[in-house]
């Protein structure tokens, strides 16, 4: 079986867990947003073989998508939307989107997986010359995605480049290769630069903030990479670890 990469949008916990759950046991990659914030934000990094996403979301859902396709002119990108109690509007809207279908809550596994393979069939043609590559940058705001989830992103992706955080008085730098971290740099106004791990921790605490990604070769590694996945886990201990050592001291 083919491995497709899958874009779920929805903000409800249980549909995600269930749709996420049912195509990664059938191989594919799966890649969540719980907002279109958010989904943009992934869909700037690489575009999808399929979008999965709840119609309703947020009450733009179908607006959003109805965006992207015109954002996105010739170039294919197959919906299947889901939705509860739809009415009769709203699935003829739906499916005048290119390359769509939809798909009612709840749903049947085995009608879910038809519909899937379905789209994603047409999904292969797209292969056969067509250019689909959405820009290699990455822009927003911390409010709408935190920096755990974009390097847990970059490492997705194995994307290189390099990834600056600001803030005023303070910029952050993080140099990647292949989805991996290779150095980082925290320099605040008036302060000497903080280095490698003790960069991130501080940046990873940011809870406001502006982020951009740049694509490219990866320039400089001063430290051995290491995988996003366990530098967040690796940083998480350790601050959970000075806050037991605060507790104590109290």
């Amino acid at each position: 079986m083919s491995v497709f990469h899958i874009l779920v949008v929805d903000n409800d916990p249980w549909t995600v867990k269930m749709v996420s759950s049912l195509l990664s046991r059938r191989g594919h990659r799966v890649v969540v947003a719980h907002s279109a914030s958010e989904a943009e934000s992934q869909l700037a990094l690489c575009l999808p073989d399929l979008v999965i996403a709840d119609a309703h979301m947020e009450s733009e859902g179908l607006a959003w998508l109805l965006r992207l396709q015109a954002e996105l002119g010739q170039r294919r990108l197959p919906v299947l939307l889901l939705a509860d109690d739809a009415p009769p509007a709203l699935r003829m809207d739906a499916l005048r989107l290119p390359h769509s279908d939809f798909l009612d809550k709840p749903f049947r596994f085995d009608e879910f997986d038809l519909r899937v393979e379905r789209l994603l069939q047409g999904s292969v043609e797209k292969s056969s010359g067509e250019e689909v590559s959405r820009p290699q940058g990455l822009r927003g705001t911390l409010g709408d995605l935190s920096l755990a989830s974009i390097l847990l992103l970059l490492e997705a992706e194995q994307k290189s480049g390099v990834l600056t955080v600001r803030r005023p008085g303070e910029v952050g730098r993080l140099w990647c290769a292949a989805g991996r971290l290779m150095s980082a740099e925290l320099s605040v106004t008036g302060l000497r630069p903080e280095r490698s791990l003790d960069a991130v921790s501080m940046l990873l605490s940011w809870p406001s903030g502006e982020f951009e990604f740049v694509a490219g070769p990866e320039q400089r590694g001063d430290d051995e990479g290491l995988p996003m996945t366990q530098l967040v886990l690796l940083l998480a201990q350790r601050q959970d670890e000075s806050a037991r050592r605060d507790a104590v001291a109290v």
